[in-house]
């Protein structure tokens, strides 16, 4: 009798198992199905340099993966139609991420689409409604690592050239942490601060750099805390034949970048960056498990490395794709990644 209970028992466990099991399949079943109806809308300011083509690159791909509709706009750095896109996608999508831009004239649209139910990300911004999520590289970081280059590059002392903008909330951190150091360094100078944020930022700000380069004959450095500052500034360093004796400490990272950083006597020898790949993935990944009601923290941090030319060239790295073999960090895959994207096989 006792055996005959234990078998009954067992099947009874069995029985259950198998109804947990078909109930887990279906819960998931159903995960999935949800995801794929999901349509995100992704707004960026502008989707035209390496950097920003790179992340919208990681956002597309891992779109891809999810099997989720995305809308995607770039607006060209212009801050009405960014705007303007935000506010056609209301009614239209169940998440949307909004990538860069000036808070001012983004807040009232964030507002407007979050009031109608829509799940905000950010990246590159800070708005001020605090039901967005809130994706970031780690940017004070960033501008710490490029900073400690240069300060090496000059001993502590000389004069520098600054490149920046105010009101990107990555410079404005970025410019923070510059603020800082020339306080603590009384014999750092900072001759010339240029800069400019548009369309042609690149050729602006090489003809920007060049003019104070030639009204600044003593410069030894210039701190370019964004790729497109940086490129800028090596336009006009090579074309004052200038490499030899002014370096450039940038901020993030390309496949471009990196070619600029390994051709032969570049200037640019550092930044601070993370991979504007798999930050893409991790912004998307973020509003989608927002959208999807997943637990996700309003903010996600995302953490830097070092990149020097030096090291790029000494391991032949060639394109940003392949600093994941050497930083396993930018992979970011613990970041924003619920187990049913795993099923999924996302999570860049």
């Amino acid at each position: 009798m006792k055996s005959r209970v234990w078998a009954t028992s067992v099947a009874a466990a069995a029985l259950l198992a198998a109804c947990g099991s078909t109930s887990a399949s279906s819960k998931s079943q159903s995960t999935v199905q949800k995801l794929h109806k999901l349509t995100v809308g992704v707004v960026m300011y502008d989707s035209t340099g390496p950097f920003f083509s790179t992340w919208a690159r990681g956002v597309k791909a891992e779109a891809s993966a999810l099997g989720i509709s995305l809308d995607f706009a770039g607006a060209n750095a212009d801050e009405a139609t960014q705007s303007l896109y935000v506010r056609d996608d209301i009614g239209r999508v169940q998440g949307m991420l909004v990538g860069w831009g000036y808070n001012p004239t983004l807040n009232p649209v964030i507002d407007q689409a979050i009031s109608h139910g829509v799940k905000v990300a950010s990246y590159g911004i800070q708005p001020s409604n605090p039901g967005v999520y809130q994706v970031h590289q780690k940017d004070a970081v960033i501008a710490q690592l490029s900073i400690g280059q240069l300060n090496d590059w000059i001993h502590g002392s000389g004069d520098v050239i600054y490149i920046n903008v105010g009101g990107i909330y990555p410079l404005d951190v970025r410019n923070g942490v510059w603020q800082a150091y020339l306080a603590s360094h009384p014999s750092v100078h900072q001759v010339a601060h240029v800069g400019e944020l548009n369309a042609t930022t690149v050729t602006t700000v090489a003809s920007e750099v060049e003019a104070a380069l030639l009204a600044n004959p003593n410069v030894k450095a210039i701190f370019a805390p964004y790729d497109a500052f940086a490129q800028g500034a090596t336009i006009a360093v090579n074309h004052l034949g200038r490499q030899s004796t002014v370096k450039i400490f940038g901020a993030d990272t390309s496949t471009t970048d990196i070619g600029i950083m390994t051709a032969a006597n570049s200037p640019w020898i550092a930044s601070g960056a993370s991979y504007a790949y798999t930050d893409g993935a991790v912004a998307l990944r973020t509003v989608v498990m927002a959208a999807m009601g997943s637990k996700i923290s309003h903010h996600v941090y995302i953490p830097p490395v070092l990149i020097t030319s030096s090291f790029l060239l000494s391991h032949h790295v060639t394109a940003s794709s392949q600093l994941l073999k050497y930083f396993p960090t930018l992979t970011t895959s613990n970041l924003a990644c619920a187990p049913y994207m795993k099923s999924e096989h996302a999570c860049l």
